[in-house]
């Protein structure tokens, strides 16, 4: 679970420093970036609890895949 938080502040604040180079980036774009990196941290969480409590094999397949 801890390495899962810290892999989730890497993959929110990773997109800050590349868009750092590249001074005139929008607000819009920060924002989606921001969106993105939030989606896809819930996107692992998921996939974690349903390998982890998942009724079925099928179900704990695709979660792997996730």
């Amino acid at each position: 679970m801890k390495r899962s938080i810290v892999m989730g502040a890497i993959i929110l604040l990773l997109p800050f420093g590349a868009m750092a180079a590249h001074a005139a980036v929008s607000a819009e774009d920060k924002i989606f970036v921001q969106q993105a990196a939030i989606g896809g941290l819930a996107e692992v969480q998921e996939g974690q609890l349903a390998a982890a409590q998942g009724g079925s094999a099928t179900v704990k397949r695709f979660s792997q895949q996730m």
